[in-house]
């Protein structure tokens, strides 16, 4: 989570470059595996040219893209809807992490709403256990974030989103 132009959606490509490749990221030692990553905010196009570029610079064989899947879902509205969609259509094992950018266009505005936040936590602790995969959600801050003192309270929408993750980074 961040504020926006932050660079989240750079760091969850290079995140997915670190796992398609068994490389490190921010100093931690990924695993190989196969990555999906529906990307809503910036389009399909846009978040493989972004993997590429992101190749480049970093002198690492654009052969890691072979393990890396890229789609948009921008105004798939329902939770439930997308990840039976995703069950039906996926391996269980296959993917080793599905990755979300960003929450709250997936949402459609109701990142506030406790119900519909929990349900879709929910769903995602779902999907993650159908197709043996971690789930990587990317999220924004609320627009006024001083005097904080907890980053759950700092992530916009329902407190909820901090409390089911297993973990936190927060972008400065």
């Amino acid at each position: 989570y961040g504020p926006a132009k932050a660079g989240k959606s750079y760091l969850t490509a290079d995140l997915a470059i670190a796992i398609a490749c068994g490389g490190e990221w921010l100093e931690h030692k990924c695993e190989c595996g196969n990555v999906f990553i529906c990307d809503i905010e910036n389009g399909a196009a846009e978040t493989r040219k972004r993997i590429e570029q992101i190749c480049e610079q970093r002198s690492i064989s654009k052969d890691c893209m072979n393990h890396i899947t890229v789609t948009n879902m921008k105004g798939y509205a329902e939770t439930t809807a997308f990840v039976d969609l995703m069950i039906e259509n996926i391996e269980p094992g296959f993917y080793s992490a599905i990755i979300i950018d960003s929450i709250y266009n997936f949402l459609n505005g109701r990142e506030s709403q406790p119900e519909d936040v929990d349900l879709f936590m929910k769903e995602m602790d779902r999907l993650a256990a159908a197709l043996k995969a971690s789930i990587i959600l990317c999220h924004h801050v609320k627009k006024a974030t001083e005097g904080y003192t907890s980053s759950i309270d700092m992530i916009s929408g329902s407190s909820i989103f901090g409390r089911y993750a297993q973990t936190l980074v927060g972008i400065t």
